[in-house]
């Protein structure tokens, strides 16, 4: 008798017959100062708030067994600190790849990014800005089967397995949505 296909869980598969299919942990940073004067948008911190709510949303995923083996990380204070806060509360180290590219960047932007810089991860991780992440998580949560992402704020994580080794907009179905207001995360 042959064995019904193992359940995949976060990109992989403990069934040998099977191939394992990758997992993206699309976040946006979490919240970040004003600009300072003299500074610009690019080196904007994380508030004493942002960096609870980037701990609060590191444990969650701690919490839910999700470990990326490779974060993709935009060059932006406020997203390398976010990751930096999160990675802590992660059980293992997660290999960190910084990119420019994810700055200012539209969804097709941070696809071709991941891409590049992800190729063959079993789950990533990608840290970056709205509109960009947020309309990325919004195009590949479209039409399967999950109520539309509304609103994508900060320290927001769209959780996406995906079907084929191919990064791309229908290939994917959202697993989970984890929100972490900044209230709560205090």
């Amino acid at each position: 008798m042959k064995r019904a296909p193992s359940m995949l869980y976060h990109g992989v598969c403990d069934d040998e017959a099977n191939r394992s299919m990758p997992t993206l942990v699309l976040m946006r940073h979490a919240e970040a100062a004003p600009a300072a004067a003299g500074g610009g948008d690019h080196e904007r911190a994380l508030t004493p708030a942002g960096l609870a709510q980037a701990e609060a949303a590191g444990r969650s995923l701690a919490r839910l067994g999700i470990l990326p083996t490779i974060a993709v990380v935009s060059t932006a204070r406020r997203a390398q600190e976010t990751y930096s806060a999160l990675a802590a509360a992660l059980p293992a180290l997660v290999e960190m790849r910084p990119d420019r590219a994810l700055y200012d960047a539209d969804p097709e932007t941070i696809l071709a990014t991941l891409r590049a810089d992800a190729a063959g991860a079993g789950t990533a991780m990608l840290i970056a800005h709205n509109p960009g992440v947020g309309s990325l998580a919004t195009t590949l949560a479209k039409g399967r089967g999950k109520p539309p992402i509304r609103s994508f704020g900060t320290a927001t994580i769209g959780i996406f397995d995906f079907e084929s080794d191919e990064w791309a907009p229908g290939k994917a179905s959202l697993r989970q949505l984890i929100v972490t207001p900044v209230d709560q995360a205090l």
